[in-house]
């Protein structure tokens, strides 16, 4: 079979099982770094309805059509989900600021209330 795919030191034609399998990879901490910039959630929204894939990720014909190398899909894998996390965290703080003014406003129409009661 080797003859079949050239490139390849082995190729496989069906299925293969592992107990585990060591891809050596990068990793993805860059996402973390402080130059790096997240895009805006709507551009990605826009980039999601427009290509029915995320942004840097090969759509799913193509990876059908020509396959995809397991380290580095696993790397873009691990960046999505190091940015999924980094929105979560910014949600969560914008969450906390806007709960923090709801309770201010809260107390100031609770005092407006006492003082000016409905006849």
């Amino acid at each position: 079979m080797d003859h079949i795919c050239p490139e390849y030191l082995r190729y496989l034609n069906g299925n293969a099982r592992a107990t585990s399998i060591v891809v050596n990879t990068s990793g993805a901490d860059y996402v973390f770094g402080k130059d790096y910039m997240l895009s805006p959630l709507k551009e990605l929204d826009e980039f999601i309805k427009e290509h029915h894939h995320l942004l840097g990720i090969a759509p799913a014909e193509e990876m059908q059509k020509k396959g995809m190398d397991l380290g580095d899909n696993q790397v873009r894998l691990l960046a999505k989900i190091e940015e999924l996390t980094l929105y979560v965290i910014e949600q969560q703080k914008q969450m906390e600021t806007l709960n923090g003014q709801m309770m201010i406003l809260k107390d100031q129409l609770s005092r407006i209330n006492k003082n000016n009661p409905i006849k």
